[in-house]
């Protein structure tokens, strides 16, 4: 075996264990928080350590919605408390099939778009709702907040070529590439109102 060879089975065997380690590590601060009655730290570990085994063991592009929406409240459970008191989530997806196949984490940059965008550090009573309904051969996504909204040209500039930003251009993209240019997001907003961000894609298992 070369040096070059040996080099790249250490480094495969260390990609296998730090995650490991990882997750150890992340157990053992989760009893600790048990052990002293802290609870609300205790589930954003539990959050947190189920969002990395998503990412870390699934490599693939196209996922179960049940698997997504895992994930995805896992990071939205981590995101109210991190903003705690200024918005919270709704989720309506329970009439969805959960093994139908959705992209990998689609609607994360959409919700952090929300998040990031959409709400001032002194506002209250903020709500972002994640809506999902069968519509004939589709399923429909909704990310809808009550947030600052935007002004049309500042909507039309998300999914321009130019934009800077590059998380709901991106998932624009991914989906014109997995499902052909008929699936588009769309965006719609008013100042002082919130934004409604829709995105379509075909109903597959």
């Amino acid at each position: 075996m070369t040096l070059r060879e040996k080099e790249a089975e250490i480094m495969a065997l260390n990609l296998q264990l730090n995650p490991h380690f990882l997750y150890n590590t992340l157990n053992i601060i989760n009893w600790m928080a048990i052990e002293k009655d802290q609870k609300a730290i205790s589930r954003m570990i539990v959050s947190l350590s189920t969002m990395l085994q998503y990412t870390v063991n699934n490599k693939q592009e196209i996922v179960r919605l049940k698997d997504d929406l895992e994930w995805l409240k896992g990071y939205t459970h981590i995101m109210e408390i991190r903003f705690e008191g200024i918005f919270r989530f709704r989720f309506e997806v329970d009439d969805l099939p959960g093994d139908c196949k959705v992209p990998k984490l689609f609607l994360q940059p959409i919700i952090e778009n929300a998040i990031i965008h959409g709400f001032d550090h002194e506002q209250k009573e903020g709500i972002i709702i994640i809506r999902g309904e069968i519509d004939g051969n589709d399923l429909v996504f909704k990310v809808i907040d009550n947030g600052k909204g935007m002004r049309s040209d500042k909507v039309a500039g998300l999914l321009s070529p130019h934009s800077k930003g590059i998380g709901i251009k991106n998932v624009e993209q991914r989906i014109i590439i997995l499902y052909g240019s008929n699936y588009r997001l769309h965006i719609q907003s008013r100042e002082g109102i919130g934004t409604e961000v829709t995105v379509r894609i075909p109903l597959q298992y």
